[in-house]
């Protein structure tokens, strides 16, 4: 695979990720405000 081919891979896979991401966000978003500051201590 040249490097084009690697840098389309790269792109779907941060773009798939991205969108899971704000998906989750978006739906369990409280969930992840009450979490997180306890995560950080």
């Amino acid at each position: 695979m040249d490097l084009t081919g690697t840098y389309f891979l790269y792109l779907g896979i941060s773009i798939a990720i991205t969108v899971w991401v704000a998906h989750t966000l978006h739906h369990r978003g409280r969930v992840f405000l009450v979490i997180w500051p306890l995560v950080l201590d």
